[in-house]
């Protein structure tokens, strides 16, 4: 595995949105905060790819062969100062190679490779729906806020949908989830078409979020904790209900008539 294709490893086919860093002026009174701190985690076990071509002579990218080469990829919050948050980013390949990277921006202005391929791998916490991604004119916004659950809870989704064609017979279907009180990447897929007359190219990325530090599981909306404990309560007070109603349907006994002796005759 060369290391020096990490930087580009996860985000590379997203090099079609280029974030601008001039005109880096205010465009929302929302407050663009990181909802991270030092110690946090995220980790993508969810993760597939696949890629099929009827271009003769084509090679699948290099990008798609490690995503499926990979058992995880993680990222771990380092430090937070301000509106920059630094973080390391780990992937974990099945023939045991690990590699790392450190990474580092700012929520507010999206400068730093935190937002490589212009994709974030943590936006700043609190957002929502019509809000930018980052505080700058041309920064994208956030379609929608839906619950959808994640790493074993419901969560607040803020979702960042486009998609692009051109006319040479290219389109691309991109969808990317952000957790709306923490900031962090929960979900990315793409799905990419190319047809030429050569033939046809179909690519696809997706990973997942499926464990953290940042929440924890939930049952049915409840703590695994609570939900056990009311379980346990129901259960305690169905076996009091059932005791009490068997005392009270227990019939009395009966006494047993005693038979007068006979007389006799003296």
């Amino acid at each position: 595995m060369r290391s020096k294709t990490l930087p580009h490893l996860v985000f590379a086919w997203l090099a079609i949105i280029f974030l601008s860093t001039s005109n880096m002026i205010p465009v929302s009174a929302v407050g663009y905060t990181p909802g991270v701190k030092g110690g946090d985690y995220v980790k993508y076990s969810d993760i597939g790819a696949s890629w099929q071509s009827t271009v003769p002579g084509s090679q699948k990218p290099q990008s798609v062969t490690d995503f499926q080469n990979s058992n995880f990829f993680q990222i771990d919050i380092s430090s937070v100062t301000g509106n920059n948050v630094t973080a390391k980013f780990q992937a974990n390949f099945k023939n045991g190679t690990v590699t790392l990277r450190t990474f580092i921006g700012n929520v507010d202005s999206g400068q730093g490779n935190l937002t490589s391929g212009g994709v974030p791998l943590v936006a700043a916490g609190g957002l929502g729906a019509g809000d930018k991604v980052w505080n700058i004119p041309s920064s994208p916004t956030f379609n929608t806020t839906s619950s959808i659950n994640y790493a074993g809870a419901s969560r607040e989704v803020n979702t960042w949908a486009f998609s692009f064609s051109s006319g040479g017979g290219y389109s691309s279907v991109t969808t990317v989830n952000i957790d709306k009180v923490t900031g962090v990447l929960l979900e990315y897929s793409t799905n990419n078409n190319s047809t030429a007359p050569q033939g046809t190219t179909t690519q696809s990325e997706r990973i997942k979020v499926t464990e953290t530090n940042l929440w924890s599981p939930t049952i049915l909306g409840l703590a695994p904790l609570y939900f056990y404990g009311i379980i346990a309560l129901v259960i305690g007070v169905v076996i009091v209900a059932v005791v009490l109603l068997a005392r009270r349907t227990r019939k009395p006994s009966v006494p047993t008539a005693q038979t007068a002796p006979p007389n006799t005759v003296g």
